[in-house]
């Protein structure tokens, strides 16, 4: 998702998540994160197109701001503690 938010992805995995700013026209503080879509089975909530977006909702915002992905994954890894 890090990759996803700064445009590090080709097109089509970009294409997999919609942004909320793209699925509505409200001025939330999530507008730039990933739109989680609704899903009808328990095969599809447990997804990575389900999965990824609801992760990265849990994650504190200064992991999501990190300069790098190398610093990402650092972070991430401490917050996750591995």
């Amino acid at each position: 998702m890090y990759q996803h938010k700064h445009h590090q992805l080709p097109r089509p995995l970009l294409a997999m998540h919609n942004l909320n700013i793209e699925t509505h026209e409200h001025n939330t503080r999530h507008r730039q994160d990933p739109h989680i879509t609704s899903r009808r089975t328990q095969k599809i909530s447990k997804s990575f197109i389900h999965k990824a977006p609801e992760f990265w909702y849990t994650i504190p915002e200064v992991l999501k701001q990190a300069r790098t992905v190398s610093a990402f994954k650092n972070k991430i890894t401490r917050f996750l503690g591995y």
